[in-house]
């Protein structure tokens, strides 16, 4: 619902909205009140949707197995999605609102959900369920779509799906379904559908290259938006997009000017963070070409909105703007206190992050405990029930009480035999995990030792050596200056060649050691590097396939897959006569999948033990609870070796 040409706002009609529901409260029309706000909300106001979301979960509950408990769920789930709140009730309230839709036949209800459980999956990056969700919408729709409403949900799955692929960086499928929405968008006159199918065109198409494309829809997209001040933040954002496709074609003047579009139309939007967003592309576009008055401009600009939202985040790249501002004007010293400003909220937002994850595993770990409690009063009333009832019967039936005595009592031997037997079983199984611990334990601190150790000798190579040699090497060049015909003495020209060697073997096993690469960029990055010097050196194809963009590893864990990564190429090597490589590592479901394969001689499994590479590699793997995968290796296929990490 829009109020544009309303003189009601939409504050006024919350209002008006919760007057009724309050005057509504105790008699039969409470839950068609509470149903109104919940629509209202849902269209016009989904922030405030969460303050009356509990009141419509519980009154639908009222009535079970009916479409008010199917909808209650559905629109609490819809809720507290756009809100991002209670992720895991997400997906417990839509689907027990499917399960009672489909009983009932409710189709509305079955669209609704599948279609919030398709958004939930896709956030959580079950990118197969998010798939299956959204064309079960689009086959529950296809049949109603002569109604307006349907048709538009197909469009909207449609758009879904173009999404979805877009994440799994398959643009060629995005594409089809964005345009399949966009057709829809224009069957139905629908300006909203059609906007944001063809904004996402045009993202896609920008960030495959295809600029020209990208902007054609970009431009379209503009026209669709009307020049009320409703759609000013649309308007926004796709003269941002612009702007930033016409620095990447290099358009400087013609970028800078639809920045300078979102930046005015940003100014009447009631919300800083469409200023500084719009602030942060022309800075960028600034940097790039060197326009320090009008970058320095723009700074101060941002500063102002910063200092209104004080957000940590934003602060952090502000401060990070500063530093290349001023290490462009060669200004050292402000470019230094910039950069240790950016490194003291940068710190912060770590440890907030840290805090974070420790409270929710302790409250976690609190609600586990809880519940392991209940479980265990609930199985000790159920034992007292049990034996009240044997009680009674015996009572009632005294004739038999000999007999129920005996039973009772071979039923006790029994079970006292069973608790025994379970007893043993448990107290072996826990004798075999601390062995299993301690034997893991003694790897991790002889892992730990080996790491430091290469620390150590990359810093001394580095440090000690390395300086040394640069100091040799400066000696010789004196000597060269000093003394013209020393030039032409090859003796001196031999040692100050293998000077420069030494040199360079030195950057090299200290790089090895210690990759800068790793701590500076990340995992992804060090094996790419790894894998480029592979190639150069031996001449193998490396194949590299990564989705880890949405977790964040440890740096002991990054270390030590770059190092599993490094022992499989080893291997590869010296063992396999292998022309290819391929690795890829995917996050899914709070793990890690990290699959390697060659095209060379493979191993048999029975027939080889596992040598110091692959004894390095399992024992790497057990100290971040890994899981190390042999199966799928054989003679003469290629070997493909499979690691399981959870986060």
């Amino acid at each position: 619902m829009i109020y544009a040409n309303s003189s009601m706002s939409q504050s006024d009609e919350l209002i008006k909205l919760d007057s009724l529901l309050n005057i509504s409260k105790n008699s039969e029309n409470y839950w068609k009140a509470l149903d109104n706000i919940i629509m209202y909300c849902d269209s016009v106001d989904i922030v405030s949707g969460i303050d009356y979301v509990n009141l419509y979960l519980t009154e639908g509950l009222k009535y079970p197995n009916s479409e008010k408990e199917a909808k209650a769920k559905m629109y609490s789930a819809i809720i507290y999605y756009h809100n991002g709140v209670k992720t895991d009730t997400i997906e417990i309230l839509a689907s027990q609102s499917l399960e009672i839709s489909k009983n009932l036949n409710y189709t509305y209800g079955i669209i609704q959900s599948s279609y919030t459980l398709a958004m939930y999956y896709r956030r959580v990056g079950d990118f197969t369920k998010a798939v299956e969700y959204y064309l079960a919408v689009i086959e529950y729709s296809e049949a109603l779509k002569d109604e307006e409403y349907y048709l538009h949900k197909i469009g909207q799955a449609y758009h879904g799906l173009g999404v979805t692929f877009d994440y799994q960086k398959n643009s060629n499928k995005a594409i089809e379904y964005f345009e399949k929405s966009n057709q829809i968008a224009i069957e139905l006159s629908n300006k909203d559908l059609q906007f944001v199918s063809l904004e996402s065109l045009g993202i896609v198409n920008a960030v495959s290259g295809n600029l020209k494309i990208a902007s054609k829809f970009f431009f379209q997209a503009l026209q669709s938006v009307s020049q009320n001040s409703t759609d000013d933040i649309r308007r926004c954002n796709v003269l941002g997009n612009i702007s930033q496709v016409y620095n990447l074609q290099g358009k400087i003047d013609s970028a800078e000017i639809f920045a300078l579009r979102s930046i005015e139309i940003a100014k009447k939007i009631d919300n800083p963070r469409f200023h500084i967003s719009s602030l942060g592309s022309i800075i960028k576009l600034y940097k790039q070409s060197n326009q320090l008055t009008k970058l320095k401009n723009a700074l101060n600009q941002r500063t102002a909105y910063l200092e209104e939202m004080n957000e940590a985040r934003w602060w952090r790249t502000h401060y990070q703007d500063y530093v290349d501002y001023y290490t462009i004007k060669e200004d050292w010293k402000n470019a230094f206190y910039n950069q240790l400003e950016y490194n003291a909220i940068n710190d912060s937002i770590l440890n907030e992050s840290n805090q974070r994850n420790i409270l929710e595993l302790e409250q976690k770990f609190a609600t586990e405990q809880k519940e392991k409690k209940i479980m265990q009063q609930s199985l000790e009333l159920s034992l007292i029930e049990k034996e009240k009832i044997q009680l009674l019967l015996g009572s009632l039936f005294a004739i038999g009480l000999l007999i129920l005595v005996i039973t009772t009592i071979l039923q006790k031997q029994k079970t006292k035999k069973i608790i025994t037997e379970k007893n043993a079983i448990i107290q072996s199984q826990r004798i075999q995990d601390l062995e299993k611990e301690k034997k893991i334990l003694s790897i991790a601190s002889m892992i730990e030792g080996q790491e430091s150790e290469r620390i150590r000798i990359a810093k001394d190579l580095h440090d000690g050596l390395g300086s040394l040699l640069v100091t040799i090497k400066t000696h010789f060049s004196q000597i060269q200056k000093s003394i013209d015909d020393l030039s032409k003495f090859n003796p001196y020209k031999k040692a100050n060649d293998m000077i420069d060697d030494a040199c360079q073997e030195v950057r090299r096993i200290s790089h090895n050691l210690l990759p800068d690469i790793l701590r500076l960029e990340g995992l992804q990055a060090g094996i790419e590097s790894h894998a480029e010097q592979i190639e150069e050196s031996s001449g193998i194809d490396i194949n590299l396939n990564f989705n880890i963009l949405d977790i964040q590893l440890s740096e002991i864990q990054e270390l030590f897959l770059l190092r599993i990564f490094q022992e499989l190429c080893n291997n590869t090597l010296k063992h396999a006569n292998a022309s290819l490589i391929k690795f890829s590592a995917i996050s899914h479901h709070k793990h890690l999948q990290c699959i390697y394969q060659d095209n060379g001689i493979g191993f048999n499994q029975q027939e080889v033990q596992l040598g110091i590479g692959l004894n390095s590699i399992q024992s790497r793997v057990d100290y971040l609870n890994g899981k190390l995968d042999l199966s799928q290796t054989k003679l003469n296929t290629g070997a493909k070796i499979s690691i399981e990490i959870p986060l």
